[in-house]
């Protein structure tokens, strides 16, 4: 079968407090990296399992991309 492991894991990921649950959920909520970059510290803490300081930091994350 074909291996897609050189997929780099969602950068959600090297967030400090962020796992793959809270990534998924974030991905979900949003249905893409495109839109959590974009998207502001109310609107990530709408999701499930993300307070605002997560929310804060994931801004702060994507601010220097």
């Amino acid at each position: 079968g074909k291996k897609r492991k050189t997929v780099k894991r969602s950068s959600l990921e090297e967030i400090n407090g962020i796992g793959p649950s809270k990534a998924k959920a974030l991905l979900a909520h949003f249905g893409g990296l495109g839109a959590i970059k974009a998207a502001t510290v109310e609107q990530l803490a709408e999701v499930k399992g993300i307070d605002a300081e997560l929310a804060q930091k994931i801004t702060e994350h994507f601010k220097g991309d």
